[in-house]
């Protein structure tokens, strides 16, 4: 069964094009929730469209149909903002290695840098793995931000004894 959804057309932004946080509403179960999205007026725009109501406002009965594509989307559903913290905490607290145990993987990484591509195997490692978080897991990567600033804010009310 393919879910419709609906916005608000203040919600949208001015240039449709490319990847947006849009709050939507799930029309069957009227559940409001914010998300990454693609938004197009055809849905041959979009690889997997389900239908989008733009509504006028809160007190117009105007609508426009257009499709939009969830592009968020963690197997586990909800980021678990709780579990995460405990990870950062642990991560900061402990040792920052990674060890991925594979000759091969090594190889590639040694290979890059002895090609000029980065200066080391850890700025390899580094920038290959955001670089494929910020693609696959970009709902996790603004949770992980707003955890960082959260654990920030408290160090520092813990300073100031607030």
């Amino acid at each position: 069964m393919v879910r419709e959804y609906i916005t608000s057309r203040e919600y949208l932004p001015d240039d449709p094009e490319g990847e947006h946080r849009l709050q939507l509403t799930d029309a069957e179960t009227k559940e409001i929730f914010e998300t990454q999205v693609r938004i197009a007026k055809s849905k041959a725009e979009l690889a997997d469209p389900a239908p989008l109501v733009v509504r006028g406002g809160p007190h117009e009965d105007s609508h426009e149909a257009w499709y939009v594509e969830l592009v968020e989307s963690d197997a586990g559903g909800e980021i678990d903002r709780e579990l995460l913290r405990d990870c950062l905490e642990d991560a900061q607290s402990g040792t920052d290695v990674i060890n991925a145990r594979s000759a091969e993987l090594k190889a590639v990484l040694c290979y890059l840098v002895e090609k000029g591509v980065f200066e080391s195997q850890s700025e390899a490692a580094r920038s290959l793995l955001w670089e494929k978080l910020a693609d696959d897991h970009r709902p996790l990567l603004r949770q992980l931000d707003g955890v960082c600033d959260e654990l920030e804010e408290s160090d520092l009310d813990a300073a100031l004894g607030r």
